[in-house]
């Protein structure tokens, strides 16, 4: 009798083994119509003793060829045995399936790994990362290494684009140019990050790109014009001058009237400009190259005659006009544009060229007065207020508007001056040497020489004057600078040497009033 009760109990009571009424409840979906399986389903999942049971459930259950079931009878197992991994792996795959690839990949947070599944991972990411782009929407950020992880399973560089973006986003340069070099090694081309990222070879690279799609802020216009504009300015910045120019003139057969910008850099070329490729920022340029005075004028006249009423246009022919000793012109054309302050410090830097000095100082001192919040315009109209010869002026400037700034940042000089100001002397020449020189050049140069006068240190001040001199290729600066050091030395009981300076000045300059007449002061007994 008890054997017999027990053999009851145990064929009623579940196991670890499959259990009767679980194998029952199978038997019934394998000759149920498929509209009744779905119930059948639910109620074999109660049934289910063991993860395995829920895995042979999930199995029938993908081969129904029917997404939303399949995910159903997933969810219900991976409910039952949460820490599961293969019934997560299954759940994802069956989400994924459902056209849900955001809440596959959340199940890779717990209780999944990247790296455990990567090909499916892989898959879950890309078609999320599809259907965020297609609503306007970042792709999801699993972490670079992720990122690799997908790009390695599919064999495709769109991941490590992505992650490139993501390294950059995180101003991790190196990192994204690790990731973009791996991406175009899988053939990916990507010239806007590549030049967000100054890898100009490969904007050059890069192949034609398609014609831009309707609807897109570039519609309309040639995806060869936009590709040769890239092309030329990668060229320039990476120092093939003869490469720039050949794609700006196919830049302007393909698309003549698209843009000034071309016309412009001709003219630059020709007039000798060219990228100063040791500089910390490579789109700063020199006067390093010959000049071609027919090509420059055919250039400048081109410009003016196709876009001369653009401000844009008139700035940089007024600033060229300045460079190339046609003051009078350049004056003109910049009051033209009305009280603005990049043509106040154009029209500055053109009164200094033609000698008068005081007139480029107001001018200087306007354009401070419309934007002293500018940092731009802040250092422009310092350094012109230094070569004009108004040091003072400088200081009051400077000092104004680090008042303005509400203790921002106004700009090297200013901030030189203020430590100068507390007595940090030093601490004004590590400014001025550790940005000044980056963001001014011989200009900051001669900012440090002026705060060194105004200190009392005037043999030192010479020496940075003399330097100043040096580095600058402008003959009017050169000779204002020489007379600087000449009073300086002069002041430091050295007329001797002073009398050299200023002989070299009447040489570069022979009417300068200010020369002539230290001269004559350096020379009395």
């Amino acid at each position: 009798m008890l054997a017999a009760l027990a053999g009851v109990l145990a064929f009623a009571t579940p196991s670890c083994a499959p259990s009767g009424g679980f194998e029952e409840a199978l038997a019934r979906i394998d000759t149920a119509a498929p509209a009744a399986r779905a119930g059948l389903y639910e109620a074999a999942s109660r049934k289910a003793g063991s993860a395995r049971d829920q895995l042979r459930l999930v199995s029938r259950a993908r081969n129904e060829n029917d997404a939303g079931l399949y995910r159903a009878v997933a969810e219900r197992a991976l409910a039952a045995f949460p820490n599961h991994p293969s019934l997560a792996y299954a759940c994802a795959a069956a989400r994924l399936d459902a056209g849900s690839p955001g809440e596959a990949l959340a199940l890779f947070d717990d209780p999944l790994a990247p790296g455990d599944e990567p090909e499916l991972y892989a898959l879950a990411w890309i078609s999320e990362a599809r259907i965020a782009l297609r609503e306007g929407r970042m792709p999801p950020d699993p972490g670079p290494a992720s990122l690799g992880l997908v790009a390695e399973a599919l064999r495709a560089p769109e991941p490590l684009l992505v992650a490139a973006c993501f390294a950059l986003g995180r101003s991790d340069v190196f990192l994204a140019e690790r990731y973009l070099d791996a991406a175009s090694s899988l053939g990916a081309s990507a010239p806007e990050l590549a030049w967000e990222l100054g890898r100009f070879d490969l904007v050059l690279a890069a192949p034609l790109p398609a014609d831009p799609e309707p609807g897109t802020p570039e519609a309309g216009r040639s995806a060869r014009a936009i590709d040769l504009a890239r092309r030329a300015d990668a060229a320039l910045m990476s120092g093939d001058i003869e490469l720039s120019r050949r794609l700006h003139l196919a830049l302007l057969d393909e698309a003549p009237a698209s843009s000034w910008k071309s016309w412009e850099t001709l003219a630059l070329l020709a007039e000798g400009w060219r990228p100063d490729l040791d500089a910390s920022h490579p789109e700063r340029a020199k006067l390093l190259g010959p000049v071609d005075p027919e090509e420059l004028a055919y250039r400048d006249a081109r410009l003016a005659s196709g876009f001369g009423e653009l401000p844009e246009v008139a700035l940089a022919r007024a600033a060229r006009l300045s460079r190339t000793g046609e003051a009078v012109e350049a004056m003109l054309l910049a009051s033209s544009l009305g009280k603005r302050p990049d043509a106040l410090l154009i029209s500055a830097a053109a009164r200094l060229r033609g000698g008068d000095p005081s007139r480029a100082a107001l001018d200087a001192l306007a354009a401070l007065e419309i934007d002293p919040d500018d940092p731009e315009v802040l250092d422009a109209a310092l350094s012109m207020l230094v070569r004009s010869g108004e040091p003072w002026a400088a200081v009051l400037a400077a000092r104004r508007a680090l008042s303005a700034s509400a203790g921002g940042e106004a700009g090297w000089f200013a901030g030189a001056l203020e430590a100068v100001a507390t007595g940090r002397l030093d601490a004004a020449i590590d400014i001025i040497e550790a940005r000044g020189v980056l963001d001014g050049g011989y200009a900051s140069t001669a900012c440090l020489a002026l705060l060194l006068r105004e200190t009392g240190r005037r043999r030192e001040a010479a020496d940075r004057w003399s330097l100043a001199a040096r580095e600058s290729s402008d003959t009017g600066d050169k000779t204002r600078f020489l007379v600087e050091e000449a009073r300086d030395l002069i002041a430091s009981g050295d007329s001797a040497a002073a009398k050299a300076v200023l002989t070299v000045a009447l040489d570069l300059t022979p009417g300068s009033i200010e020369a002539a007449s230290l001269m004559a002061a350096a020379s009395r007994p």
